[in-house]
């Protein structure tokens, strides 16, 4: 698994990019996420063909992943579960806890390499490790809850919201 080595990757960059280009940066990757999220039934294959090309293009992805997921502290699930769709032809419902398993593994060496490069602070953590552990069970209940097309929807519009803010607060600091 190629995302570990880029988590470690990710954590170095991320000590020297400035707060207006890391909300770019993540503004982007939270538009490009959700445009394909929103369009997926349009742009996935009909055929699955887990050619060993395909199969390198996923591996690259990982680290690629990886690479996110350190740098914006996001998990990387915006690649995991696209891939995962793309490239395996998992269903959207199977594809985001698979990602989130995989995540378990990739979010702790970005966290141990944020950790030995001291990066955190950690009483912010816990008040966000606090929120996410609710959020996260309100979200997996609606997940259960709802269509897989209104779930699409719910998580375009949320993934759009952030980063136009997150693209406005840029434009408020210094590059």
């Amino acid at each position: 698994m190629l995302a570990i080595p880029g988590t470690i990757l990710g954590a170095f960059i991320s000590h020297d990019i400035t707060s207006s280009s890391f909300k770019i940066l993540f503004g982007i990757v939270l538009i490009a996420s959700s445009v394909y999220i929103f369009l997926r039934r349009k742009i996935e294959p009909k055929e699955r063909n887990l050619s060993k090309q395909i199969m390198i293009l996923a591996t690259g992805a990982s680290f690629f992943a990886g690479i996110i997921s350190s740098l914006f502290g996001i998990g990387g699930g915006i690649v995991f579960v696209p891939l995962m769709v793309i490239v395996v032809g998992l269903s959207m419902k199977i594809a985001a806890p698979t990602s989130q398993f995989i995540l378990l593994f990739v979010s702790a060496s970005g966290m141990a390499v944020h950790a030995l490069l001291g990066h955190p602070d950690f009483y912010q953590a816990l008040l966000l490790a606090i929120g996410a552990f609710g959020g996260g069970l309100v979200g997996s209940r609606l997940s259960l809850e709802l269509e897989e097309k209104k779930l699409r929807i719910l998580v375009t519009i949320v993934m759009i919201a952030a980063a136009i803010k997150l693209l406005i607060d840029s434009l408020e600091g210094p590059f």
